[in-house]
């Protein structure tokens, strides 16, 4: 099983993974024993944890690796399945497009951010999970909403409480695995958490445009009937027509256009929890500064994610506020921010933070801002941890100390590099 820490050295370096050396052919039975629960990397005594543990028993079992195959065979046969379906299925190709979109998001965000630590496997798992783990937000705000006494057919519920409630929940699977698996989740260099809060996001947004998609096409509640008249038959016209999440081949798109824009889950997302992980980074990188200015980072640690947080809340806010007006005299309709609220943000702060943070717009290239941030970030944590490029991969592990390059031209070239 790989293990994920470095040894520590005087100046401080982040720990980030590493896979486990593979163990000499000459140890002594003891010895495997032992490594069963704990593993030697240049001195520096580190304990697997359970999960770890678990998974090398497991895969001690023939049926398991079995089981495994398997799987593997079901999930090329589902492909195809899909595919065909897709091809001879003008409803499961408008539908199914919206769930083939942010998968199509997460992929991206994977592949660009070059230096993360996780694997395919957990972030598609996280993708997974987060789909009924978005039937479960929906049951909360209801839940939520009925609490309050309010109906979630009023303006109240849907701006305030899906807007609070769903930013919230939706963090929900990286929480899980900071329970069960806290010692990984320190490990996480800051591409980690902008990929899986992407692809928790974006399993969110996977459900609820899915259902969207189903609600318009298959709908027949009087005021779908009312807005459908307008559009085209097919179920493509019928949802572009009713202004629904729109994906293309560039995934960092602002998919609401109007004047309160909301990029969607998985971008909206992935802000939040990179913020998280720059903040976890800030954190760290304080204690090698004058204590002053330590104290500065720290608080920025701190308020940077609630700050990131609390303008997802208010872009969600502002998008579910919202309203749409047919113009019988133009093919567009007439969107107004805030309309539901009659042209006004629930509380001041709210509109404040919204025209402050620019409405929504440029969410998309400020996740890819981050990424690249995130990188040069990361791949300094891992010179200084002398570990190599390459983490899980054959032949990957500490290496030789690689060391800072020196001289300010020296690091910034190395950045200039990664970028």
């Amino acid at each position: 099983m790989p293990t994920t820490t470095g040894p520590v050295q005087p100046s401080g370096p982040a720990p980030v993974a590493a896979p486990q050396a593979p163990p000499a052919a000459s140890a002594p039975p003891s010895a495997d024993r032992s490594a069963a629960s704990s593993l030697n990397l240049n001195g520096a005594p580190v304990r697997l944890e359970w999960w770890e543990r678990l998974g090398g028993f497991l895969l001690q079992f023939r049926a398991l690796r079995i089981l495994m195959r398997v799987r593997m065979v079901l999930t090329w046969v589902s492909l195809l399945i899909v595919a065909v379906t897709l091809a001879v299925s003008p409803v499961a190709r408008t539908v199914l497009g919206a769930w083939i979109g942010c998968f199509w998001i997460v992929a991206v965000c994977f592949w660009l951010a070059r230096g993360k630590t996780v694997s395919w496997g957990m972030t598609s798992g996280f993708f997974a999970l987060s789909m009924p783990w978005a039937g479960a937000v929906g049951w909360l705000s209801f839940q939520v909403a009925a609490a309050a006494r309010v109906p979630v057919s009023q303006t109240a519920s849907q701006v305030v409480i899906a807007g609070v409630v769903e930013e919230l929940a939706k963090l929900a699977p990286i929480c899980l695995v900071a329970v069960i698996a806290p010692g990984r989740v320190r490990r996480l260099l800051i591409q980690d958490w902008l990929v899986l809060g992407v692809a928790c996001g974006a399993g969110f947004m996977a459900v609820e445009e899915v259902a969207r998609r189903l609600t318009y096409v298959l709908g027949n509640t009087p005021g779908l009937q009312l807005s459908k008249a307008v559009c085209p038959e097919d179920p493509a016209g019928i949802v572009e027509c009713m202004h629904a999440h729109t994906f293309s081949l560039w995934p960092f798109s602002d998919a609401f256009p109007g004047p309160a824009t909301y990029a969607g889950h998985a971008i909206v997302t992935g802000l939040v929890a990179v913020s998280i992980g720059l903040g976890r980074h800030l954190w760290w990188r304080a204690r090698h500064h004058h204590p002053a200015f330590g104290v500065a980072m720290r608080c920025m640690a701190l308020g940077l994610p609630l700050g990131v947080l609390w303008v997802a809340i208010v872009d969600h806010m502002a998008t579910n506020s919202r309203s749409f007006n047919i113009s019988w005299t133009s093919d567009e309709p007439v969107i107004k921010a805030w309309g539901a609220t009659k042209g006004e943000a629930p509380w001041p702060i709210v509109g404040t933070t919204s025209s402050m943070a620019g409405s929504g717009q440029g969410r998309g290239w400020l996740l890819l801002v981050m990424l690249v941030v995130a990188i040069l970030l990361d791949a300094r944590v891992m010179r200084m941890g002398s570990y190599a490029r390459s983490l899980s991969g054959p032949g990957g592990g500490p290496t030789a100390p690689q060391g800072m390059p020196g001289g300010v031209v020296g690091r910034w070239g190395a950045d200039v590099v990664e970028v």
